[in-house]
């Protein structure tokens, strides 16, 4: 398992240096796995390894199929946002948490690749059977590293869903804190109410996760409370 160890230290030590404090992510201790079971998560490692992330995607998923694992869920989330980003998970919450650096990597996402991750994340935790199971009922509350990267998953779904709806983005400031300019804010748009109901939703579930954390790291908790901050303002306009 040594391999996979050092897969996981390589997806997130931007995410380890920053926000985790004592956490380790992508660091769980688990008694081993079924011998074809680890195989296939080892080689979905290699291919993460050599930046093969839809590879590695289909193997997690392959490994999942046999036992839906918190570990292995966690790797194939990973590989999926490494995937539609490019670079991995734990950069993008840091560059997305740190909101110091004016948060370029926002502003430089195309609106295909915004769309994207739209889609495939909220895909992801809407799986009833397959994400929220994992820590509705698999993860116990003191699987800290879990229930963190649980959490920035949940956190980056409701994100890009409004990023992803024109009338909410086109009244959101980005920079420093991410804002609502009451001036442009859609009214009575039931476009932009979806879109906040289900970032209300992904924002409970992150907040969830990280109530079952004793020190979950203060960039996730800021970057959630920012975002909560934006829903109430969203919710007193319509």
């Amino acid at each position: 398992m040594k391999k996979v160890y050092k897969v996981y230290m390589l997806i997130c030590i931007g995410f380890l240096l920053n926000s985790c404090n004592n956490c380790n992510i992508f660091s769980w201790a688990r008694p081993p796995l079924k011998k074809n079971l680890s195989i296939i998560v080892s080689q979905g490692n290699v291919l993460m390894e050599r930046g093969d992330f839809k590879g590695a995607k289909k193997e997690y998923r392959n490994a999942i199929e046999i036992q839906n694992d918190p570990e292995t869920v966690m790797l194939y989330a990973a590989a999926l946002i490494n995937e539609i980003f490019g670079y991995n998970f734990g950069q993008i919450v840091v560059d997305i948490c740190n909101n110091n650096n004016g948060r370029h990597m926002l502003d430089s996402l195309s609106p295909e690749t915004i769309a994207r991750a739209d889609r495939d994340l909220l895909e992801l935790v809407n799986a009833p059977d397959f994400f929220p199971s994992v820590f509705d009922s698999l993860i116990p509350p003191a699987d800290s590293d879990t229930n963190l990267n649980g959490a920035a998953v949940y956190i980056l779904a409701g994100l890009f869903h409004v990023l992803n709806n024109p009338a909410i983005r086109d009244s959101m400031a980005i920079t420093n804190s991410f804002s609502i300019h009451s001036s442009s804010f859609p009214v009575n748009n039931s476009s932009a109410m979806d879109a906040l109901e289900k970032l209300e939703w992904c924002l409970s579930k992150s907040l969830q996760c990280l109530n079952n954390i004793s020190n979950p790291g203060q960039l996730v908790l800021n970057l959630l409370q920012e975002l909560q901050e934006m829903y109430a303002t969203c919710i007193s306009l319509m």
